[in-house]
């Protein structure tokens, strides 16, 4: 079971969003990402003049697995 190998303690948080004016435009996502040792990272990027509510979503994510490839956690 995958709880058993990877226990709520030792799992990476990660909190996304991303939104823009009218769900089409002046896109933004934000992002805080928050390691097992209680490290809490955050980024808040622009996602585009025209960007919608999904493509704004789907850069916060990228942006939180980036962090997290990038981080210096330990793989259990």
């Amino acid at each position: 079971m995958i709880a058993e190998r990877y226990p709520e303690d030792v799992w990476i948080h990660a909190y996304t969003d991303g939104s823009a004016t009218n769900a089409v435009a002046n896109g933004g996502a934000g992002v805080l990402v928050r390691s097992p040792e209680g490290h809490t990272s955050t980024a808040g990027i622009p996602t585009g003049k025209y960007c919608s509510n999904y493509a704004a979503e789907v850069q916060a994510i990228m942006q939180a697995a980036s962090m997290i490839h990038d981080s210096e956690s330990e793989c259990p």
